[in-house]
């Protein structure tokens, strides 16, 4: 059965250092028509929305040495003539207490972790 081109013309940054990870996403992509740039940690991702001005900007969020959030910061500081604007949607393996963050680091403010073993916190009331 022939995949449908709806993302034809569309250029998507895709930021993920567990190897096997981008190369998934890139594949259903491309089988989609959309132009896929996979780049492994924070700083060839932002040199990809540099050059390339992507549509989308999909990350994860604990990278190597700069994390999705350093990363969406940079990317917004480009400004929108160089790709700051792109839309970024954030990915995570984050799946349970012994894989959360250190308390008071910028991903366990947004995401709501604590140093405790409770869940996070819900955005709905």
């Amino acid at each position: 059965m022939p995949h449908s081109a709806i993302l034809s013309g569309i250029t998507i940054v895709v930021v993920e250092d567990y190897p096997e990870t981008p190369s998934g996403i890139s594949r259903f992509l491309t089988r989609h028509g959309a132009k896929v740039l996979p780049s492994p940690d924070a700083f060839e991702g932002l040199q990809a929305v540099r050059e390339h001005r992507p549509d989308i900007v999909l990350s994860d969020i604990r990278l190597p040495k700069r994390d999705g959030f350093e990363l969406l910061q940079d990317i917004r500081a480009l400004g929108a003539e160089s790709g700051g604007n792109a839309p970024v949607i954030a990915i995570s393996g984050i799946v349970g207490a012994w894989n959360r963050p250190k308390t008071n680091s910028p991903l366990s403010e947004t995401i709501g972790t604590s140093s405790s073993n409770t869940p996070p916190k819900s955005p709905m009331p």
